[in-house]
């Protein structure tokens, strides 16, 4: 018996490749996420139920997709036909599909495994209303090999930013624009400072200009009285 094992999505896409990470890690086997990416043959719109089927196929899994309604579920688990962990199809108001993977039921009460917020505990009441009536059950089979196939952290880091490239070269891009803002404003705001200040000089000379003129005027006309 493995333990719960939680990982959170890159992306709103990844919840299906990142709910059979947790299902594959649970029963001891660690590859990187671009792997199930790959494997559950994910587009622009997510997965499938059927990507996620075949992809568990392939890594040794005897897959199975059901379609239920809370009782048979419940009936089901109890009876041992369907295990943990499993994956689940649920609705929370997104356009893409999203899955969780159900880990166990006590007390009324789903631990999940939810890429988009991790560990979750809900009632039946909650898991009902945003269930869709679809799950994949999982089962090792002999060809189901464990072991930690993770690549290192540097090769971790390089796999993410090529996930996330075209984000990066839009924030790229956009910074640039906004430090072209900046540096072109700089420069307006400087070349209204000089015109300003160039302006006052100007104003500033013909005033001591006339000053000086009417000084002259000034000592003429008191010249004049004087005689």
């Amino acid at each position: 018996m493995g333990h719960p094992v939680y990982k959170i999505q890159h992306d709103e896409r990844d919840c299906g490749p990142t709910c059979l990470y947790m299902v594959s890690a649970y029963y001891g086997l660690k590859r990187p996420l671009s792997f199930y990416r790959k494997l559950t043959k994910m587009d622009k719109n997510g997965s499938n139920i059927y990507g996620l089927v075949d992809a568990g196929s392939k890594i040794g899994f005897e897959t199975v997709p059901l379609v239920s309604d809370l009782n048979d579920l419940l009936t089901e688990l109890q009876s041992g036909k369907l295990t943990f962990p499993f994956i689940a199809h649920v609705s929370v108001g997104s356009r893409l599909p999203h899955y969780v993977v159900i880990y166990s039921y006590h007390n009324g009460h789903f631990l999940i495994g939810d890429p988009s917020h991790g560990r979750v505990v809900c009632s039946t009441e909650q898991f009902s209303s945003i269930w869709t009536g679809c799950v994949v059950s999982f089962r090792p089979t002999e060809s189901f090999q464990r072991g930690n196939f993770m690549p290192n952290a540097l090769l971790s880091f390089f796999s993410l930013l090529k996930v996330q490239r075209k984000k990066l070269i839009g924030i790229f891009f956009l910074s640039i624009i906004v430090s072209c803002i900046g540096i072109v404003g700089s420069l307006v705001f400087e070349l209204v400072i000089d015109n300003v200040v160039s302006t006052s000089s100007d104003v500033t000379e013909q005033n001591d200009s006339c000053s000086d003129v009417h000084t002259d005027a000034h000592s003429d006309d008191t010249s004049l009285a004087f005689s």
